[in-house]
């Protein structure tokens, strides 16, 4: 017996429904005194022909018998072998039936989207890749994706609980109105807040994401460079942004210039070596780099 946990279709969705998302898998299931039921399912002749799904429970309370316990079977009576038929006869409670329900909490980012989303868009795979900032997931949506934007967005922020705002970017930081590399985004699901708040290299940064650049997918580089450095060294950074090398470099025991362009990435900068206390060792300007590295070496 093979169990379907496919998600069910409802392509071209536009309006987020979660209750359509449902699923009943009836099974076969053993009763089992509640003191035997580890007992009962480490038995040799059993291991083969339990439940084993994925977020599956396969030992369920006896709703006649707070006493007993029921083990989900993935085969038929019929189809049971006749030793193991025996070893439940000899052991179990007698058969029953069970319905193993699922929902909308069932499925992932992915089996969600590509449940929802017209067949032809999702022919590839669906659009469930994304960035994580703090609290910010960031997406980048191809044009064919646009009119679900938001029920992507809605999707995405119901299966990750630690996010509360998923942004879509508008453009990209090599347009040519991107001087200081941010790129336009805009909320299609959750609050619009961009003031994060993360830790990385031990330490801690809080900026506005919608102004500045950061790219959470460089921080093993950061780190790579980072452990080259070594304490009383001189560390020039001239497009320091909010600080991922400056600021772990001075906490490291390196004296760091940093300076970075965008005005609100050196004030991000200077934040960031006063909470994380380098300000000792952390000297910040905000000059266009070329000019702060000419400046720095003389």
């Amino acid at each position: 017996m093979d169990l379907d946990v496919s998600c069910p279709p409802h392509h071209g969705m536009m309006e987020l429904d979660r209750s359509v998302f449902q699923k009943t898998l009836p099974v076969l299931a053993v009763r089992v005194p509640a003191i035997r039921t580890v007992e009962f399912k480490k038995a040799y002749e059993m291991k083969k022909y339990l439940v084993d799904l994925p977020n599956i429970r396969n030992v369920e309370p006896d709703p006649d018998n707070p006493g007993n316990r029921l083990v989900l079977l993935n085969k038929t009576e019929d189809a049971l072998p006749s030793e193991t038929r025996q070893y439940i006869s000899d052991n179990g409670l007698g058969f029953t039936n069970f319905d193993i329900k699922l929902n909308y909490d069932y499925w992932s980012t992915s089996d969600i989207l590509q449940s929802v989303l017209p067949s032809e868009l999702v022919a590839t795979g669906a659009p469930a890749s994304f960035a994580t900032t703090g609290h910010i997931a960031h997406l980048n949506l191809r044009d064919e994706y646009l009119p679900y934007k938001h029920l992507i967005g809605k999707i995405v922020l119901d299966k990750n609980k630690n996010l509360r705002t998923v942004v879509n970017k508008v453009n990209t930081i090599d347009d040519h109105d991107s001087e200081f590399r941010v790129f336009k985004m805009e909320v299609i699901a959750g609050e619009p807040d961009f003031n994060v708040v993360l830790n990385e290299s031990d330490c801690s940064f809080v900026f506005d994401f919608s102004k500045v650049y950061w790219n959470s997918r460089l921080q093993a580089e950061h780190k790579r460079l980072i452990d080259m450095f070594q304490p009383g060294e001189v560390v020039v950074d001239g497009f320091a942004g909010v600080g991922p090398f400056a600021v772990p470099s001075a906490k490291k025991g390196c004296f760091v210039m940093g300076s970075d362009l965008n005005p609100e990435s050196a004030a991000a900068l200077q934040g960031n070596a006063e909470r994380n206390k380098v300000t000792n060792r952390l000297r910040v300007a905000c000059k266009d780099g070329r000019v702060f590295i000419r400046e720095a070496v003389q």
